[in-house]
């Protein structure tokens, strides 16, 4: 087991350096990878600096194993094909951690606007709720919990309307 937790940081190794993951998609490789085989933690002990051009010495040492511990039919050439598939999408960029790397909004760090005397503008001042801009009464859920079991339901009907026909009932 300990020889499939080294050959799993060897082939999180291999990814990195060839930015298939980031850093912080590593720890999800890793605990899928670790599920995968059944393992309950990761290697301990440092991992050797190695450059691979591709990963197939650790994917076959990996299916090997997997193989010999039962989690596959190692018999089956299909099976072995679907294993590695497996192995290979826990190493591969997540969808959403690709488009956040290249989208500017939210690779860039937040930064707060400010005028040259350094205060924030107020540029929200001329905005008004939607409440108050339509003139709609706010009214607390309990009593228009109580409003709506006495009148019958008004289908289809906006909310400023349905509230001004509660009003007058």
């Amino acid at each position: 087991m300990a020889h499939t937790a080294l050959l799993i940081e060897r082939l999180l190794q291999f990814s990195l350096q060839h930015s298939l993951i980031g850093e912080l998609d590593a720890y999800v490789a890793r605990n899928t990878l670790l599920d995968l085989f059944g393992l309950s933690e990761p290697w301990a002990d440092g991992v050797p600096e190695e450059h691979l051009d591709v990963p197939t010495v650790l994917l076959d040492a990996l299916l090997d194993d997997a193989a010999a511990r039962g989690l596959y039919d190692g018999e089956v050439p299909a099976l072995r094909v679907n294993f590695e598939a497996r192995i290979m999408g826990a190493v591969m960029p997540r969808t959403i951690s690709t488009a956040c790397a290249s989208h500017p909004t939210i690779s860039a760090p937040r930064r707060s606007p400010k005028t040259s005397n350094g205060t924030i503008p107020a540029n929200t001042a001329g905005w008004k709720s939607p409440s108050t801009s339509q003139n709609r009464k706010r009214i607390p859920r309990p009593s228009l919990w109580s409003a709506c079991s006495r009148q019958p339901a008004i289908p289809n009907v906006c909310c400023a309307s349905r509230t001004s026909a509660m009003r007058a009932a």
